[in-house]
């Protein structure tokens, strides 16, 4: 007949019995040891990530420490082809949550939520360290967030204005740009 014990100088359970013995302590080990090489994926995976924003932050320096205008328009351009324009963004999301959503696209260098008077406009702009990550991010148009369809696309950055003095954009976000 089977029979539980408890050794509790040891701290562990066995059902002794028809040669089958069940060891609490061996649980508890596995999954102490599973718990730990999740957490070290998820420190190997912040390391590479710290790493990569450490170098975004010195190509970022130096940028803009060369300070011709023409290096400063470069780097605008630079930022925008790493970036998407979500939209459709429910007026309380959080940063952290658009975070979470675009993580596994790549590096993310910033989030941006923009304001108006009354609160968010109701969308966003993700920038990424690799120029790579923009495609990934794209695979996410029309998933949700709070119930609501992202509207995700490439960000475009507003042309300066031309000779004539117009506006010049291709600006998916911005509406007043429509049709040029």
């Amino acid at each position: 007949s089977s029979k539980l014990t408890r050794n509790d100088n040891h701290g562990f359970l066995r059902l002794r019995g028809g040669g089958l013995e069940v060891d609490r302590r061996d649980r508890d080990i596995q999954a102490a040891e599973a718990a730990l090489q999740n957490m070290e994926a998820r420190y190997a995976g912040m390391k590479l990530k710290k790493e990569r924003l450490e170098v975004e932050s010195q190509n970022t320096l130096a940028e803009i420490n060369e300070g011709s205008e023409e290096s400063l328009v470069r780097f605008t351009e630079s930022m925008d082809s790493r970036s998407v324009y979500v939209g459709n963004v429910d007026y309380g999301v959080q940063a952290s949550t658009l975070e979470n959503h675009f993580s596994n696209c790549g590096t993310i260098t910033r989030i941006t939520i923009p304001q108006g008077v009354k609160g968010p406009k109701g969308f966003a702009y993700v920038e990424f360290v690799e120029e790579g990550a923009v495609e990934q991010a794209l695979q996410l148009n029309n998933t949700s967030i709070n119930g609501r369809a992202l509207n995700v696309l490439p960000k475009q950055q507003i042309s300066p204005a031309s000779d004539a003095g117009e506006k010049q954009c291709d600006s998916a976000e911005n509406a007043s740009c429509a049709g040029q």
